[in-house]
């Protein structure tokens, strides 16, 4: 509730939480410096960030006390900026095969999770923010299980 009154800075603080568990979890098996998993760690949080800004969206009129980024500059603005991040949310995902840290074969366990990043345009164009969260919601956990998937191919087979 105290991240309530802090906007944009309180909904990156938020998913910023993912994000750290996928970069300490790199670091505790040693591969936290490489950049496969701050690829993982940026697409999560850019997911979690448009979630939590749609979520603010949904909780407005309750929130009409606090300092959320939609009560500062409208649902209209703050619905653009949740696309926005979903944007650098696909792009991420996309990186560690632009960057030949995987195979492209493996970019079939990630098509889910960017499917639902596509999807999701259209309920936050049409203001169905209870179906782009759901839709954000499922792209983080298609694309954390397929990022999981691709990590434990190589130690599987």
């Amino acid at each position: 509730p105290c991240l309530k009154k802090s906007g944009l800075f309180g909904n990156l603080s938020v998913s910023g939480l993912i994000a750290v568990v996928i970069v300490f979890g790199a670091a505790a098996v040693g591969h936290g410096t490489e950049l496969f998993p701050w690829t993982v760690a940026i697409c999560a949080m850019m997911i979690g960030t448009a979630r939590e800004i749609i979520k603010d969206v949904e909780d407005m009129e309750g929130d009409s006390e606090r300092h959320t980024l939609p009560m500062k500059i409208g649902a209209d603005k703050a619905r653009m900026v949740a696309w926005i991040c979903t944007l650098v949310a696909f792009i991420s995902m996309g990186m560690p095969f632009a960057l030949d840290l995987l195979p492209l074969a493996y970019i079939v366990f990630l098509t889910p999770a960017l499917v639902y990043l596509t999807m999701v345009k259209a309920p936050i164009v049409k203001g169905e923010d209870t179906k782009a969260s759901k839709f954000l919601k499922r792209a983080l956990l298609y694309g954390l299980l397929g990022f999981t998937t691709t990590g434990l191919i190589p130690i599987l087979f």
